[in-house]
């Protein structure tokens, strides 16, 4: 899954998500449910990385720990 920090970072970036996702070289709607959490990647996709890149942030941030899921906290 898609760190928040990436997530925001595309939506704020100056070039649109689909310039970005062409970028990648994937296809803009994979990035569009990529950003919406109706896909996930695999952790250390190259592609997510490089989006990364793109956006400004670094590869070690692009990727969500368990606690950032958006899954209800158990306790």
């Amino acid at each position: 899954m898609l760190s928040k920090v990436l997530r925001d970072a595309v939506r704020l970036h100056e070039h649109r998500a689909w310039r970005l996702a062409h970028q990648i070289s994937i296809h803009p709607s994979t990035l569009s449910r990529w950003l919406n959490g109706a896909q996930h990647p695999k952790l250390g996709d190259a592609r997510v990385i490089r989006l990364g890149q793109l956006v400004g942030v670094p590869a070690d941030r692009c990727f969500a720990p368990s606690s950032d899921q958006g899954l209800p906290a158990h306790g």
